[in-house]
């Protein structure tokens, strides 16, 4: 289950109905209502993160509400992965660390039709990096792949690179 913490309410609608869409109809994503945000902002233990797997969270609200290192906090104990959008952050940014997997994006890349993809698509083998790229990071990675099986299968690269630029460019 995908979490959404959006303090912003007016920047949701304005996005669903830009995509002429409802994210709350989507299956796979929960966002947080003004009363959910308030409780949690009063007390972060008050967040039920059992069948959590990503959190989407507006990384001024948890800067506003001095519970940014509470909310890393719970992620790195529950494994949860966590994507940090701001208006004020200027460039994508990807951490994995031992314990935590963390995004931070613009709001314009998040706010994009790569968030619905995610939301629709999304499983365990998903990447945070897809909110980011959306299908442009999985064609990298299976390029990648089939790159290095032609490499270990001793082919010769300039089919691979012909047979890349059929997939990119077509």
């Amino acid at each position: 289950m995908i979490l959404l913490i959006e303090d912003r309410k007016q920047r949701l609608t304005q996005f669903e109905e830009k995509q002429g869409r409802k994210l709350k109809d989507l299956t796979k994503i929960k966002i947080l209502d003004n009363t959910q945000i308030k409780s949690i902002s009063d007390d972060i233990g008050k967040l039920d993160t059992s069948s959590i797997e990503v959190m989407i969270v507006h990384r001024s609200w948890l800067k506003d509400k001095g519970i940014y290192d509470e909310i890393i906090a719970v992620a790195k104990d529950k494994a949860i992965k966590i994507a940090l959008f701001s208006g004020g952050i200027v460039q994508v940014n990807y951490h994995k660390m031992r314990d935590l997997e963390l995004l931070s994006l613009p709001l314009y890349s998040l706010y994009s039709h790569n968030l619905i993809a995610y939301i629709e698509n999304y499983d365990a083998e998903s990447h945070l990096l897809e909110l980011a790229y959306g299908s442009r990071y999985v064609l990298n990675q299976k390029l990648k792949s089939r790159k290095q099986e032609w490499v270990n299968q001793g082919e010769n690269l300039q089919e691979l690179n012909e047979y890349i630029k059929k997939q990119v460019y077509v």
